[in-house]
């Protein structure tokens, strides 16, 4: 199941993320969209919803995007607290937010500055920064033409989209 936590933004940037990604015809079954009413950064609440839609023995893949990197991370914590598993967390310009869980997390930033300040609160597995740097909300709107330099292991890069790092993952 994917999760997604989409962070301030208007709501159609969301709808062009999941287009980006191809995954804009997956089911309710495989795709879970935090409802614009819950507050990204709000981790009680986004681990309520989720609790509510799916079950703590279904593995999850969360994505979030800047304020819902903070919200959503406190909940896959309480997730995995209450018995749940967490397949992977994606940190898209999650900056200035702790990465410190049990569970395989990669950091995504829009810009090399972000990536390299960002590890100094974790740097995750496999980070990836954008090269060229695009703006913040064209990681999210775009994550197809965001490309950049992904570090697959420590020391050694592919050059690829967000989009593709994604996927490769899931």
């Amino acid at each position: 199941m994917i999760i997604i936590v989409p962070g301030f933004h208007p709501p159609d940037l969301t709808a062009d993320f999941l287009q980006g990604m191809g995954w804009q015809n997956l089911s309710p079954e495989e795709l879970l969209l935090l409802p614009e009413k819950i507050l990204p950064y709000d981790s009680i609440q986004i681990f309520q919803y989720i609790s509510q839609q799916v079950s703590l023995e279904t593995p999850v893949y969360l994505i979030a995007f800047s304020a819902g990197v903070a919200g959503a991370m406190g909940a896959a914590v309480i997730w995995e607290q209450q018995g749940g598993k967490i397949e992977h967390f994606f940190a898209l310009d999650g900056w200035g937010v702790p990465i410190l869980p049990s569970f395989p997390t990669t950091r995504i930033s829009h810009d090399e500055f972000t990536h390299y300040t960002s590890q100094l609160l974790g740097r995750g597995k496999q980070p990836f920064y954008c090269s060229p740097p695009v703006e913040h909300l064209a990681l999210w709107q775009t994550p197809h033409l965001a490309y950049g330099w992904w570090e697959i292991k420590y020391g050694c890069k592919v050059y690829s989209s967000v989009a593709k790092t994604i996927n490769e993952m899931i």
